[in-house]
């Protein structure tokens, strides 16, 4: 299915610009002051989780008009990745970085378990 540029750009309202043809998505992203502001912090925060900062670099990065190749080389990840990402933050803006839930059934702990587990076997070392 070949669609519009003003298709995409409806669909993906953060890309600039427009694509011709099939599969292709103009990618060149723009971020609002107050988008920059929280990824930037992502950035400089001691804390973050790795994956949310690397989100930010890359988005940071194509806002700021660096290629798709060259945002690869300087990340370290592929560049399918790197389009997955720029699509998303235009998609859905700085909520769409968070982990979402993986398929599956859920783990299930049983933290009274494990601590007696740990203690018997203490008692055996121990004596």
């Amino acid at each position: 299915m070949i669609t519009t540029a003003a298709a995409r750009l409806a669909r993906y309202p953060r890309l600039a610009g427009g694509g011709v043809g099939y599969g292709c998505v103009a990618l060149n992203i723009t971020v609002e002051p107050a988008d920059r502001a929280v990824l930037e912090g992502w950035l400089r925060s001691p804390s973050i989780r790795s994956g949310l900062a690397q989100r930010a670099r890359i988005v940071l990065l194509a806002a700021d008009g660096v290629g798709t190749n060259e945002i690869v080389e300087r990340v370290g990840v592929s560049k399918p990745t790197v389009i997955w990402w720029k699509k998303r933050y235009a998609a859905e803006g700085v909520a769409g970085f968070q982990d979402r839930p993986k398929p599956g059934r859920p783990q299930q702990i049983d933290e009274v378990a494990i601590v007696l587990r740990t203690l018997s076997a203490l008692r055996s070392v121990w004596g």
